[in-house]
This record gives structure tokens, C-alpha cells and sequence, in this order.
């Protein structure tokens, strides 16, 4: 072999071994974390089963994958998860919100994952679970304030249009639909530098399609539909009679007893509409009717200003228990007494005019 060549040779051979010694130490010490998705998810659809749909319709689909990580790197490496739901066009009518929540390591984390550590070439399992939330079909109630003498009309109504919408939510449904598309970030630790790390964002899964409807989840919702009058029928009727007995305790009681104090100069119920509000907390239905009610016919804003009267009266009258003697105040108390006898009573018959709408609506059924 010529002596050109063999000095050729070994330059190139001491080449190659530098370049298998960087990739080498690259893979053993400097790649850093590398956490990737092993496969793409599948969200499959839970069942429903056949009976629920006898006693009541539901408005709550369940749906679940599994995500499997794991870190090809050479250290350690964080993940956190974010997950995002979008409905169909031809379902977003009736969508009201999906909820993710996320299992590791037998815990459940809602919304989205604290950070997961994962050691190199370590695997971990992620359980994805999915609630999407339709309107409650028999409750809902959204509509904006009305004049007064609409709303007995919009009340009356309001089990009519959710029978409505449920049809056309019926309508819509065919076998072999998407229910929506689920989008999953992370944020999780990369190589940066020969020696750092720092977090960036990933997108793991775009706009996948998931829970495809078969044949007799969508038969069964039709089947409810023709059920609709014998399952919880009347719903928003019956709320609006809880909501009549619910003006009468908290709003009509308290006016009325007031009425009865300012006449033996006594201190005041007060705070009536914030008691309102936290007793309806929970309750988002009841409470979406309630605030359309107060709104409608102006009672919002007559208790926020009858309380703000009743607490600075009652800060008077501390006063004047505390000097007796102080006449001024005294005064001031008989002065302020007839005004606030006054807005109590228009507030009781306020509160009673619509006590009298509730009741026209609820017995217009029965």
C-alpha cells in the first residue's frame, strides 16, 4: 500500500473514534433529560348504561386514555401535563365544560399534573380522564334580565325551551360522530448548554378526535326524548317553587320583621341579599333563576340599598344603646324611621308581587 494512502488512513480512523467517542459521551453523560410520549393516546368512550337513561338524562359523557412517558436521556427530568377540550361545531350548542383530571402513581390530580419526576430511562404511566358536561337538560336556565312584565312569560316558558334543545341535541347526534378534540402539552426539562437544563413547552397530542358516538348511546338519548314528559318532568317548575318558599324565608320574613322592630325602635335584619347569594351557593341552576328574578324586577339593586340603610341604621342604634342619654341620635333614629318603614313595605310587596308570578308559573302544570 502506497505510504499517501496509510497516511490518509489513520487521520481518517482517529477522526471516526472522536466522532464515536462525542456520540458515546453524548449519549451516556450530555444528552440531558429527554422525556417523550410513547404512543399516541386513544380516549375511549365509558359506557352508559341502558337503565340510567329510564330514570334520569343524562348530561355527563365519560372518557379515559393512558399515556406512557419515558426518559431517554441520561439524568433526570420534570414533566407537568395540561390537557384542553373543544367540542364539535355541531355540539358546542349545548357544551357546557369538560373537566381533565390525571392519575399517577394511584393519585389524582385535577385540572393539571404537579410536576413528575422521572429518572433516566425511567417509564411512567399517566391516566387521563375526561369529563365533558352538557347543559343539564331538564334545569338549565340562562336568559338575560327581561322587563317585569316578561318575566312570568320567560319562567313559564323555560321548560319548554330546554324540551327544545334537547331535541335538537338529538337531531344533531349520528353514530360514528366525535364528541370533540383533546390538545396536551407539557412542560418539561431539556438539555441547555453542556451542563443545564431548563423547561420548555411540548405539545404532545393536536386536536385528536376522541369520544366517537356508537349507535346505542345516540338511541338511547332519542329514546329519552320521547320520555321527557314522564322523566323529572316539570323540572324548572319545581325549582321555581322552591325558589317562592326560598323569597318568602330569606327576603319577606326579614322586611316584614323589620316592620315590627322600627315600630319599638329596635336594630334591623340586615345583609339580606349577600344571605341570598351564599345560600344559593352551589346550587348553579337555582341560582341562575334567582339572579334573572332579582334583576328583572330591580331587586337587586333596592336590597343592596335597603341593606347599606338597615347596617348604618343598625350602627345608630349601637350608639344610641351605648348613650342613651344622647338625643341628637335619638332623633336621628325617629327622623330615619318613616323613610325605612316606608322602602320595607314597598320591598315586602316588591317581594311579594313576585312570590305571586312564582306561583301562577308553577301552578300553570299542575
Amino acid at each position: 500500500m502506497p505510504v499517501d494512502s496509510i497516511e490518509w488512513i489513520a487521520p481518517s480512523l482517529a477522526f471516526l473514534a472522536l466522532i464515536v467517542s462525542l456520540l458515546s459521551l453524548w449519549y451516556t453523560s450530555l444528552k440531558g433529560p429527554d422525556i417523550v410520549l410513547c404512543d399516541e393516546p386513544k380516549f375511549s368512550l365509558r359506557k352508559t348504561s341502558r337503565d340510567i337513561f329510564d330514570r334520569f338524562i343524562p348530561h355527563e359523557l365519560f372518557s379515559e386514555a393512558h399515556l406512557l412517558f419515558l426518559n431517554n436521556g441520561t439524568v433526570s427530568g420534570v414533566l407537568r401535563l395540561e390537557a384542553h377540550f373543544e367540542p364539535t361545531i355541531e355540539l358546542m350548542p349545548f357544551f357546557d365544560s369538560a373537566n381533565f383530571s390525571f392519575m399517577v402513581d394511584g393519585t389524582i390530580h385535577e385540572a393539571t399534573v404537579p410536576p413528575i419526576s422521572m429518572r433516566e430511562k425511567e417509564s411512567c404511566m399517566v391516566v387521563v380522564r375526561l369529563s365533558i358536561e352538557f347543559v343539564n337538560w331538564k334545569k338549565s336556565f340562562a336568559n338575560e334580565p327581561v322587563p317585569k312584565d316578561e318575566i312570568r312569560d320567560v319562567l313559564c316558558e323555560a321548560d319548554l325551551k330546554n324540551k327544545q334543545r334537547f331535541h335538537d341535541f338529538c337531531a344533531v347526534l349520528k353514530p360514528g360522530m366525535y364528541i370533540g378534540r383533546v390538545n396536551i402539552e407539557s412542560k418539561q426539562t431539556v438539555r441547555s448548554g453542556l451542563s443545564g437544563t431548563k423547561m420548555t413547552h411540548k405539545n404532545l397530542v393536536s386536536d385528536l378526535s376522541i369520544g366517537v358516538l356508537d349507535e346505542e348511546l345516540v338511541r338511547n338519548f332519542r329514546f329519552s326524548a320521547t320520555q321527557w314528559d314522564t322523566i323529572d318532568p316539570n323540572a324548572i317548575l319545581t325549582e321555581l317553587r322552591a325558589i317562592h318558599d326560598e323569597f318568602g324565608r330569606m327576603l319577606l320574613e326579614p322586611v316584614e320583621q323589620n316592620l315590627k322592630k322600627l315600630m319599638r325602635l329596635n336594630s334591623l335584619e340586615t345583609d339580606l341579599f349577600h344571605a341570598m347569594k351564599r345560600k344559593l351557593e352551589g346550587y348553579g341552576n337555582r341560582r341562575a333563576i334567582v339572579e334573572f328574578i332579582i334583576r328583572s324586577s330591580g331587586l337587586d339593586s333596592r336590597l343592596i340599598e335597603y341593606d347599606a340603610r338597615t347596617r348604618e341604621w343598625n350602627r345608630k342604634f349601637n350608639l344610641h344603646q351605648d348613650d342613651p342619654l344622647n338625643k341628637p341620635l335619638e332623633e336621628g333614629l325617629y327622623k330615619e324611621m318613616k323613610p325605612l318603614e316606608e322602602e320595607s313595605a314597598a320591598i315586602a310587596a316588591e317581594v311579594m308581587q313576585v312570590q305571586n308570578i312564582l306561583r301562577d308559573c308553577y301552578l300553570s302544570n299542575s
